[in-house]
């Protein structure tokens, strides 16, 4: 039987509490907009991945408190798609290239799903 990666202990979307996810589920009438921003440029993506409850403010996609609050909070505080250096216990250097791709939602394709 496969281990979950990271020591995953459930399903993410059980452990969301149902008000944050009815606050998502209102995101997506804004999907197109938030889509077309996002896959506008690398550094609009990255901004998002390190910001994105100010990301949605810009845009002037209206979200709730609760989620924006939600949002901050998990915030890395950098870059998240800088490249890191890991050195493993026999010396060779790692420096893993970060991709993030932004789908609509319920349209990921097979050649997705495989890179995850």
């Amino acid at each position: 039987m496969p281990t979950k990666p990271c020591g995953d202990t459930g399903d993410i979307p059980e452990r969301i509490p149902v008000h944050l996810k009815k606050a998502m589920t209102a995101l997506l009438r804004h999907e197109s907009t938030i889509l077309n921003h996002l896959n506008s440029s690398p550094e609009a993506a990255a901004k998002f991945l390190a910001d994105p409850a100010t990301v949605l403010a810009e845009l002037k996609i209206p979200i709730d408190s609760a989620l924006a609050t939600s949002l901050r909070s998990f915030s890395p505080g950098q870059d998240p798609l800088a490249r890191r250096n890991f050195c493993l216990p026999d010396g060779t250097q790692l420096t893993p290239k970060i991709s993030v791709t932004f789908v609509a939602h319920g349209k990921l394709t097979k050649t997705q799903e495989g890179k995850m």
